[in-house]
């Protein structure tokens, strides 16, 4: 059951970043179910929050 409902909400969050192409998506789609595997794991949204914030750090900053 956890493995559908993981996959059912990454798969429209993914679906919304098509504009980087197919590669794009499938980085979305990973990383959604990694901060989702966290958040089930810590049984917390703040590891997931702190680790998308770790993300876009280091996105915005050398990306």
């Amino acid at each position: 059951m956890t493995g559908a409902a993981t996959a059912a909400s990454a798969a429209p969050f993914a679906a919304g970043h098509t504009m980087g192409g197919s590669a794009n998506v499938a980085h979305a789609a990973f990383l959604a179910v990694s901060t989702t595997a966290i958040t089930l794991w810590q049984r917390s949204l703040v590891p997931a929050l702190a680790a998308h914030g770790l993300y876009d750090a280091y996105a915005f900053a050398w990306a």
